[in-house]
């Protein structure tokens, strides 16, 4: 069994923005050159930082597979974003584990509805979604390149 550690980390910790570079370098691929990578990785240096956020990086046996972040939206209300995971590593629980653990620190933070936005052609993602108990909801955002938005309600 592999050893897996959740560890919440600051913005700038290397390991972090390596782990949002990819996750924009995916989008980028998989929809175009919709993101600006340096100006996305300024805005999450800010928005998932505290006070504004956080971000949990995912190590298997000491290396750095993925992460996920949190924005705090306001006082009950946080968003799950750039969650990404190295495609080696996908398919092995590492994604359910990783939401599960942000959202027991939304919920630590005081937030008991978590938000979440994609698009349709993330298929496997719509599905863990699904499978962790999100449920459709309505637009809450204007991020031109999301089609489904989801909500949770955290219970402690």
């Amino acid at each position: 069994m592999d050893d897996v550690e959740l560890l919440q980390t600051d913005a700038d910790d290397p390991r972090t923005a390596w782990v949002i570079a990819e996750f924009l370098g995916e989008v980028n691929r998989t929809f175009g050159d919709i993101f600006d990578v340096d100006a996305a990785l300024a805005a999450a240096t800010t928005t998932l930082t505290p006070p504004y956020g956080l971000y949990v990086l995912v190590l298997v046996d000491g290396e750095c597979v993925g992460g996920g972040g949190l924005t705090w939206i306001d006082d009950g209300h946080a968003e799950i974003k750039r969650v990404w995971l190295a495609p080696e590593h996908r398919g092995r629980g590492l994604s359910s584990a990783l939401m599960t653990d942000l959202e027991a620190r939304a919920l630590a933070a005081g937030r008991s509805v978590v938000v979440l936005d994609t698009n349709g052609v993330l298929v496997q993602a719509i599905s863990v979604y699904h499978h962790l108990g999100y449920t459709p909801t309505e637009r809450y955002n204007d991020n031109p390149h999301a089609t489904h938005w989801f909500r949770k309600q955290l219970h402690p």
